[in-house]
């Protein structure tokens, strides 16, 4: 039997932090493209309050262990099934995407002028990137490593130029985005990662800028636009001005998070808690207990747009959000799309092209490894 293509099929292993689950992906590449996402499984991070930092790590390395294994054994049973995707024995690969509070982003922009006429290389460049990381400062009290720099523009005397290699130029301008965490984290997982797969190949994404790079290669994506990325108990929101990344930020209210307010202030517990904000979203509540549950609802919006108002800024965040917004929370996205209009009237609200494990495969597989 002869197989034609670029190459054999390539197996990536997805490992998705987010701050309330761990997510596990298996996805196959075939010459050079996304084949099919083959399986992928949540495990939750159960919320307990007051817990400290080190309850969290714990549970997520405990969780990403079993998302591993589990992962794993799925693999070798799709093979048996499935022996025409002639998929790899184990991943080649394996791929942190990662959320708040496990990380923190940064967009930055480096002018150099050169006085003279100077060559634009990969390795002059990496050593301007190198001393600027030098300089930054994360406010964080823990040793902290970058995970990722991802290079979204370089400008030649003043001009955005695609292939800048060996060019020569008086001035060097590059627009990035530059993503760190917890050194003592980091080496956690990565240990995890290559002692479960036998894979040295371990690399770690921000999750918002892998969405950023996926809505980039797409024909239809406005230049500027706002990307909302609500998780369990976190909100992640970037801000692109002109196709580049302007503003990373994040506030620690989520799904999760609206939910207990709901369950407090209702005295109930969580389960009639999203029943009744189902029933309020589809107004299937009657009218005798209708007001009571509008002013409650009204209450848990304005504690998420309060955390969106504040991380904008105090003088007129409203302006601050771009007029086209992306936004995904994986549940309640009615809720959520009700929220942000009353914190912005105007925006236009777009739907995100695929769901989250699909949109970062697709994004890793184009990424510069």
């Amino acid at each position: 039997m002869f197989f034609f293509g670029d190459s054999k099929p390539k197996l990536s292993l997805l490992l998705e932090i987010q701050s309330s689950l761990v997510r596990g992906t298996l996805a196959l590449y075939e010459d050079g493209r996304l084949k099919e996402v083959l399986y992928s499984l949540d495990i939750d991070i159960p919320y307990i309050p007051h817990a400290t930092s080190a309850y969290y790590v714990k549970t997520a390395l405990r969780n990403l262990t079993e998302a591993i294994e589990t992962a794993l054994k799925h693999l070798h049973l799709i093979s048996e099934a499935r022996p025409e995707l002639r998929i790899p024995k184990r991943p080649d690969d394996v791929h942190f995407v990662m959320s708040s509070p496990w990380i923190i982003s940064q967009p930055r922009n480096v002018v150099v002028p050169f006085g003279r006429k100077t060559a634009i290389t990969e390795d002059r460049i990496k050593k301007i990137l190198d001393e600027e990381r030098m300089k930054m400062d994360f406010g964080q009290k823990l040793k902290v490593e970058t995970i990722e720099e991802k290079i979204f523009e370089v400008r030649l005397n003043g001009y955005a130029i695609g292939d800048w290699h060996g060019k020569e130029s008086d001035s060097l301008e590059v627009s990035y985005a530059l993503s760190a965490g917890s050194s003592d984290t980091i080496d956690k997982l990565r240990d995890i990662a290559i002692h479960s797969t036998g894979t040295r190949k371990v690399l770690f994404h921000s999750a918002l800028i892998l969405h950023y790079m996926r809505l980039r290669n797409l024909p239809l994506t406005p230049h500027s636009y706002a990307l909302i990325y609500i998780h369990g108990e976190q909100t992640d929101v970037m801000i692109v001005e002109r196709q580049l990344c302007s503003f990373f930020g994040s506030f620690p209210v989520g799904v999760n998070s609206v939910i207990r307010r709901i369950t407090a202030a209702a005295h109930i517990d969580r389960r009639s808690a999203e029943s009744l904000l189902a029933l309020h979203i589809g107004e299937h509540i009657d009218k005798e207990h209708d007001k009571t549950t509008d002013a409650l609802m009204a209450t848990a919006s304005l504690y998420w747009r309060d955390g969106l108002r504040k991380i904008l800024g105090p003088t007129d965040p409203e302006s601050r959000m771009p007029d086209n917004v992306f936004m995904a929370s994986g549940t309640h996205d009615e809720f959520f799309t009700r929220s942000l209009l009353s914190f912005k009237s105007d925006c236009r609200l777009l739907p995100l092209p695929a769901r989250a494990e699909n949109a970062y495969a697709q994004a890793i597989n184009n990424a510069p490894r």
